[in-house]
């Protein structure tokens, strides 16, 4: 039976679509021909190969999505951006984080879900911008500060098993008892199964799964769904 679930946050809690969007319009105008979908060029961003498990101490996350950033924009035929462009396209995805909220009914989920579940966050990134993400969406209404796992801060990240069995010592449950909630097949479905967790893919992007040898739990393809989920694991907990 499970008794805790743990969620991922970006693009997961809130629509990591529309800050990007936004940024890439500070440095694109909005009637440059060049300029394909915007969401074509954030699905491809979304879906780059991730290295995000590098060690932050070597590497910025900034620096590493920049990288991979341009990567997208090359494979678009689109020019890469320039070290002016890139400052501009950072600073305006930093203003729009200051906005972002949580996917509809959400709250309310939360508010059951808090009544029979241990919560928990796991996350990989910087412990600055993670944090600020999670304030913004107003996460410690339900969830413990002790009970956020990032990966800058405790050195590993998804998709390796520790992280998971790290969380597992903290909520005090076995893996058999834990969910978790994501939307990368890459780093959260197969880092949660390898550490004997339930995954829920939170497949809202419709993204392939990445050498698929290992299959969730439960795949929802919208917030609506995957709501309708967990909603049933508070009837069953009831």
């Amino acid at each position: 039976m499970i008794k805790a679930i743990v969620f991922d946050v970006d693009d997961t809690l809130y629509d990591q679509a529309h800050p990007f969007e936004q940024a890439l319009l500070s440095v694109f105008e909005p009637n440059d021909l060049r300029l394909p979908n915007l969401r074509e060029i954030f699905n491809q961003f979304h879906s780059q190969a991730t290295i995000e498990a590098i060690n932050t101490k070597k590497i910025s996350t900034e620096k590493i999505l920049t990288a991979k950033l341009n990567a997208t924009l090359e494979s678009l035929a689109l020019p890469t951006f320039s070290p002016a462009e890139l400052a501009k396209f950072w600073k305006s995805y930093s203003s729009q984080l200051h906005e972002i909220h949580l996917f509809p009914e959400f709250v309310h989920l939360f508010d059951q879900l808090e009544r029979f579940f241990k919560l928990g966050i796991i996350t990989n990134g910087s412990v600055e911008r993670q944090l600020s993400k999670i304030t913004q969406l107003k996460m410690f209404n339900w969830i413990d500060r002790e009970n956020v796992l990032i990966s800058e801060e405790c050195q590993m990240a998804k998709p390796d098993p520790l992280i998971f069995t790290t969380m597992n010592r903290k909520l005090e449950v076995s893996p058999s008892e834990i969910a978790y909630v994501g939307n990368r097949y890459d780093l959260d479905v197969r880092g949660a199964k390898k550490a004997g967790w339930h995954a829920f893919w939170f497949n809202h992007r419709d993204l392939e799964e990445s050498n698929g040898d290992i299959v969730a739990d439960q795949t929802v393809s919208n917030s609506e769904e995957l709501i309708e989920l967990l909603e049933a694991l508070v009837t069953i907990a009831e």
